[in-house]
């Protein structure tokens, strides 16, 4: 989902960074095992990143309109294509890779929406005709590409739920809804789960929406199904630090042993061997179902933004404030 950032953020990475090796939880591996650092050819903040389907190149969004093409060696700007100077920080392609969706704005409203094929870039923002007080907090595709998912956050309403069929918007109703945030299809069924405010999550199954009070009320941020569908983490907001929760079957449960770090984006290796996070506070986390393992970069104050692994697994790639632009190798020894 959209990660809205403020000066606080950079505030609190500097003024915890001293401490981080020794009070976060998680076992820790150096930066030159597995991470390996590219030269985006430029030092603005990288907010999202997504591989093609068909693993052939990966867009990468960030601050003043940047996207850049990332394919085998190479690194093509393709900025001057957003004709925008906002941030792009969501990028969703559709399943069968033949366009993505890029939303962006600013760092505190974003409700600009772009169309890219891999050649032209067609402005959708007029046809969603959101308000100056609406912001993209995520778009997620239905696995048969049917329809995507928009949810937005208001600063005077409640959230609102669309749906974009290639075509059109679709406004889903959404009664007794609080905000909505990150959204997370689950494996081989109908139903997409939709992180919200107050501890609420909602389901949405292609005809109407439900609710679910979790035993927490803090703001639920995001939702990652394990690729079986047998359980998903749900990560949320307290204060300046992150928690994270288990939820199969109905049940949701605190994992104890998760870091305080917030967790912008977590994606799953195909296979679901393990998930792979991008947090504040400079940290990258790996998660076995059971474990998790902690990276500090060396030489870096920020956060990781997106994450996106290979179709086939070989690597993934990690974006982050400052131009950070990484290749997570899973299998450094190989």
């Amino acid at each position: 989902m959209a990660r809205r950032r403020g000066a606080w953020c950079i505030i609190a990475c500097i003024l915890l960074a001293p401490f981080m090796a020794c009070t976060a939880s998680g076992v820790y591996q150096s930066y030159e095992e597995r991470l390996i650092s590219l030269d985006p050819g430029t030092e603005v903040d990288l907010l999202d990143v997504a591989w093609k389907p068909d693993g052939s190149y990966a867009l990468i969004g960030g601050g003043n309109g940047t996207l850049l093409k990332y394919e085998g060696q190479t690194i093509t700007d393709l900025s001057l294509m957003t004709q925008t100077q906002y941030e792009i920080q969501i990028i969703r392609w559709k399943p069968d890779g033949s366009y993505a969706l890029l939303a962006g704005g600013t760092e505190i409203m974003n409700n600009i929406l772009l169309k890219f094929d891999g050649s032209q870039m067609i402005d959708l923002t007029s046809d969603l005709n959101l308000s100056s007080y609406d912001s993209i907090s995520d778009i997620e595709w239905k696995p048969d590409g049917s329809y995507a998912l928009l949810t937005i956050d208001s600063l005077i309403m409640w959230g609102d739920l669309f749906k974009y069929d290639g075509l059109s918007f679709t406004e889903i109703p959404t009664p007794n809804s609080s905000g909505f945030n990150g959204i997370g299809w689950k494996p081989g069924t109908n139903d997409a789960y939709i992180a919200g405010d107050d501890g609420i999550l909602s389901i949405y199954n292609g005809i109407e929406l439900s609710h679910i009070q979790t035993h927490s009320y803090l703001s639920l941020r995001d939702i990652f199904w394990h690729p079986t569908g047998s359980y998903a983490i749900l990560t949320a907001y307290q204060n300046l630090s992150g928690r994270m929760f288990k939820y199969s079957s109905g049940n949701f449960n605190i994992i104890s042993n998760s870091p305080n770090n917030y967790t912008n984006q977590m994606k799953w290796k195909p296979g679901g061997d393990y998930a792979l996070a991008g947090c504040d506070f400079s940290a990258i986390l790996t998660y076995d179902g059971t474990e998790f393992t902690k990276y500090f970069p060396v030489a870096y104050l920020g956060y990781y933004g997106g994450v996106s692994w290979h179709p086939d697994g070989e690597n993934a790639l990690i974006v982050g404030t400052k131009g950070v632009l990484l290749v997570y190798d899973p299998n450094p020894e190989a």
